[in-house]
């Protein structure tokens, strides 16, 4: 039998209910713009090109794609990859192709929000499908599509994990537990 549940105390809900507190959407500094990332409507495509022009005449403070972005080579920072996978990190913007739905390929900065997000509407990006790859068994197929270069037959990591003998393991514990 479990214990009954204690409530959680959450000591900020009573100011954020009765608007005594901020959110971070609350927060409004001088001369602070407002991004929205353009992201992809395919699973798997080549980005033939990315047109820009009609977001900036429209408004847009600036539209920004991997091109622009002189750190677009490093790759994000993930504190727990493991060793053996095959370094195909993700970047902050598509580079070349897509390789998931809602992959961010632009950003485009705005004064308010829903301007960035109206604008962002009018950023053409030009794709050239590639089949996607929606299973495990499709990507390891001699005929898939890479997903990544680095990635030989789409596999991002490879290696073995072993366990002792477990029956040695049990005739040698000084104490075992019985399911009834």
């Amino acid at each position: 039998m479990t214990a009954p549940r204690t409530p959680l105390l959450r000591v900020e809900d009573q100011r954020l209910l009765t608007g005594q507190a901020s959110f971070v959407d609350d927060i409004h500094l001088d001369r602070m713009v407002h991004a929205i990332l353009v992201r992809s409507p395919r699973a798997h495509a080549e980005i033939a090109s990315i047109d820009k022009r009609a977001a900036l005449a429209a408004g847009a403070l600036a539209v920004l794609t991997a091109d622009d972005l002189p750190f677009i080579g490093e790759s994000l920072f993930i504190p727990r990859w493991h060793p053996s996978v095959r370094k195909a990190l993700p970047k902050f913007l598509a580079t070349d192709r897509v390789r998931y739905v809602g992959e961010p390929v632009a950003l485009v900065l705005a004064a308010d929000r829903y301007a960035a997000e109206d604008l962002a509407a009018l950023v053409a990006v030009d794709y050239r499908a590639i089949e996607p790859v929606p299973t495990c068994a499709a990507a390891l197929a001699p005929d898939a599509p890479l997903i990544h270069q680095v990635w030989p037959g789409n596999v991002a990591a490879s290696f073995t994990q072993s366990v002792g003998d477990v029956d040695t393991a049990m005739a040698a514990a000084p104490r075992r537990l019985r399911s009834a």
